[in-house]
């Protein structure tokens, strides 16, 4: 995936004041992420993740606590308080 400003096999989506980067790259598809904020991470029948909730309904630490659960550090944002950004 490569999109404008962004490094090859990195995905940005911007939410409300929410930041989310998925690295294509470390994602093992585990499903960490979507068992904590299934609302906001769906992964596809490819075990392809996709961030599926955008917009100002975003819960920032929903999001964070999902950051902290990747155990490959796939996820990065700029949600407090567990930010890997």
């Amino acid at each position: 995936v490569l999109e404008t400003g962004v490094s090859p096999g990195v995905t940005p989506r911007t939410g409300g004041a929410v930041h989310i980067e998925v690295d294509r790259d470390l994602c093992e598809a585990n499903e960490r992420c979507v068992k904590v904020a299934p609302g906001i991470f769906a992964l596809d029948d490819d075990d392809y993740l996709h961030i599926t909730q955008l917009g100002d309904d975003v819960d920032p630490m929903l999001v964070a606590k999902a950051v902290a659960a990747c155990p490959r550090t796939a996820l990065t944002s700029d949600a407090p308080p567990f930010s890997r950004a």
